[in-house]
């Protein structure tokens, strides 16, 4: 009977003791704080009670003993898409899960969107990282010199932090950056057409009638149907324009 027990309390000891959790922070503005008192990277993690690829990922891959330890030597923050939709609309997320990786001075080093699995996970924070080309200060050589996919990563990340700005404006700079980059490249813009924001719609139209000195018959305000004409229309001139 006492061996039966000392061996029960074996089992328990480490379950009931564990002190390897991982705290995850839920403010930014103090994330941030600490990363930069620490000289620490940021790792966010945007997920949602809804989310079961969120949910999957934290019982499977984030729980991986190796993977935690490079957790635990980043500032973790956690946010709720749902909850806090200015820090969803200030990194562009659009999609769950995502993981968003930062300097310690907040610059954006990269992120991961989708179930992933541990190795993947483990190899995309031990790859080197570089901040990312400081969207409001580039210059058409810098535009040239990008990827597809950093332009566009670039341009969703600017877009949305204008939408979230009261004024609908943004800064100047950001500003200056957007009619910069609808003029070098306008098909780029045509996908933020149909987004389920209206601002973001608004502010779409708004840049590509400026940059093409034609509206195409868009209303951000009408349906779908309507709206699926028209951006119809304006990728038959661009096609022909060779945009």
């Amino acid at each position: 009977m006492n061996c039966r027990f000392f061996c029960l309390i074996l089992l328990l000891v480490p379950m009931l003791c564990r002190t390897d959790e991982l705290r995850w922070e839920s403010d930014p503005d103090q994330a941030l704080a600490r990363a930069t008192e620490t000289k620490r990277q940021v790792l966010i993690d945007f997920k949602a009670q809804w989310c079961r690829y969120c949910r999957l990922m934290e019982e499977t891959t984030l729980a991986d003993p190796v993977l935690r330890r490079h957790l635990a030597e980043r500032v973790r923050l956690r946010i709720d898409f749902e909850r806090q939709p200015a820090v969803v609309a200030k990194y562009s997320v659009h999609t769950l899960p995502t993981f968003v990786l930062l300097d310690a001075d907040g610059r954006e080093l990269g992120r991961l969107t989708g179930y992933r699995t541990t190795d993947e996970f483990r190899n995309w924070l031990e790859q080197p990282q570089a901040p990312h080309a400081d969207p409001n200060d580039v210059g058409e050589s810098d535009w040239q010199s990008w990827s597809e996919e950093e332009k566009r990563s670039k341009t969703s990340l600017i877009m949305a932090r204008v939408i979230a700005d009261k004024r609908g404006t943004g800064t100047d700079a950001e500003y200056a950056y957007l009619t910069g980059a609808v003029a070098a490249e306008p098909g780029l813009f045509v996908e933020y057409l149909q987004d389920p924001r209206l601002a973001m719609r608004i502010l779409t139209g708004n840049l590509l009638t400026q940059a093409l000195k034609n509206d195409f018959g868009y209303d951000p305000w009408a349906g779908q149907e309507e709206r699926e004409a028209a951006i119809s229309r304006l990728k038959d001139h661009l096609a022909g324009a060779g945009q």
